[in-house]
């Protein structure tokens, strides 16, 4: 296992918006260094002779969109690869683990159905197929439809989720026989050595807009649910990162110029935030000195439109 660099970029805001002058440039220069760290992975996924890849990330990371974007990669390489979301192993909402304090914890590991997961893992090494369950997120139980994954010979199976790589979820195979993915942004914004945008508030500020404008979740219930994530995050998923075979950068830079805009006018709704309105005006300043750019420049195949909606692979 490689020791990976968790290496923060600084990215002067000065020199970002001389950048931004020219849009359209941007745009095809980050896109296109996007794909090639997903050629890359898909690179070393298929040298490595693994069927399994693990990816996981925390919240806002990108690695739903990743994960489809890297099965992609991998079947244009010969290798057919399928995608498989943990958030359908969830167990049903009233056997989740509760918190200290009395609340259902989302984010543990045992919210997970692990011994499930152990045991379609183990089929899908074993055999190249499994028989998976379906999730309901609005009833918040597994549904009684199953579907089949059957892997053609030398296929892949790209299991995502932010708990795939938690070694309980993979007790029942090998340490080689999967390749270990960590999606996460590595980009910040700087004036100086003033840091003005930690990737933290990039992570917030997609989950922000994509809840806001496509999910018809308010700021509130957000920002309400954001500081449980980061603890999450702290104690089942970046804990984990140092097993990873590879990490893919998923900060795509011109994204701070896409979301000014939106989050200026979700901060134009004054009946946006609740108790959390202080906070919504804090991240909207960070973005103030951000050139802004119309979100119509994003292309339609981006990572970002799995945060802004109209996403087509």
């Amino acid at each position: 296992m490689r020791v990976l660099s968790d290496q923060k970029q600084r990215l002067q805001i000065n020199e970002f918006n001389a950048q931004a002058a020219d849009c359209i440039q941007l745009v095809l220069q980050e896109e296109k260094l996007f794909a090639s760290r997903i050629e890359n992975a898909a690179m070393e996924i298929d040298l490595s002779g693994s069927n399994v890849v693990l990816l996981s990330g925390p919240s806002g990371s990108g690695k739903t969109t990743t994960s489809l974007k890297l099965a992609k990669a991998l079947t244009a390489r010969g290798r057919e690869a399928k995608v498989i979301s943990l958030d359908d192993f969830f167990k049903n909402y009233e056997d989740y683990p509760l918190t200290c304090d009395g609340k259902k914890d989302l984010e543990s590991v045992y919210a997970v159905d692990i011994d499930l997961v152990n045991s379609k893992l183990y089929d899908l090494v074993t055999s190249g197929r499994a028989v998976t369950p379906q999730y309901d997120f609005i009833m918040q139980k597994r549904k009684p439809e199953y579907k089949e994954i059957i892997l053609k010979e030398d296929g892949i199976a790209v299991i995502e989720g932010i708990h795939a790589l938690n070694p309980l979820l993979s007790e029942s195979i090998n340490r080689d026989e999967a390749f270990r993915i960590y999606a996460g942004l590595c980009v910040e914004y700087y004036e100086g050595e003033e840091r003005i945008i930690s990737t933290r508030d990039i992570r917030i500020t997609r989950r922000m807009i994509r809840d806001f404008y496509f999910r018809g979740f308010s700021i509130e219930r957000t920002l309400e649910l954001w500081d449980n994530l980061v603890e999450g995050e702290k104690k089942w998923i970046r804990v984990f990162k140092t097993q990873a075979d590879h990490i893919i950068n998923t900060s795509i830079n011109y994204e701070v110029s896409v979301f000014k805009e939106l989050i200026d006018g979700i901060y134009a709704d004054d009946t946006q935030g609740g108790e959390y309105r202080g906070l919504l005006e804090e991240i909207k300043k960070r973005f103030v000195r951000i050139v802004p750019m119309a979100e119509e420049i994003t292309p339609d195949n981006s990572m970002l439109r799995e945060f802004l909606g109209g996403l087509i692979l």
